[in-house]
């Protein structure tokens, strides 16, 4: 586990910058010709590539058998309105029932719950 907030913020740091290398080799561009076994790595590129995801699996199931994450959820009351912008076309209305149902879950599924201390 770790031990002090500055180490687990570098680790935080580190593995933020190695998902989004990870993500990158998303949209690399293709390395060999089209056809049957078209990939967009070299072969070096793709054991590194699966290597990496293999580690990523390794620390992901290590943490959730240690149960190594905070369980803790919490939902913040409603602000009074909703500004619309082209990713969010929520109206308020439809943001009181999206936040009821999540609470109605939560308690449901017996998830711990606290509650925000916004206004």
């Amino acid at each position: 586990m770790l031990t002090s907030p500055s180490r687990a913020g570098l680790v935080c740091l580190a593995t933020g910058v190695l998902g989004a290398v990870s993500v990158r080799t998303l949209s690399w561009p293709a390395q060999i010709a089209e056809g049957p076994a078209n990939y967009p790595f070299t072969t070096t590129g793709f054991l590194v590539a699966q290597s990496w995801f293999f580690v990523l699996a390794q620390e992901v199931a290590r943490v959730v058998e240690e149960q190594g994450y905070q369980q803790d959820d919490f939902l913040i009351r409603p602000l009074g309105f909703v500004t619309a912008t082209p990713a969010r076309r929520i109206s308020y209305q439809d943001s009181l029932h999206f936040a009821a149902v999540h609470k109605a879950v939560y308690r449901e599924l017996r998830v711990p719950f606290v509650p925000s201390g916004c206004a």
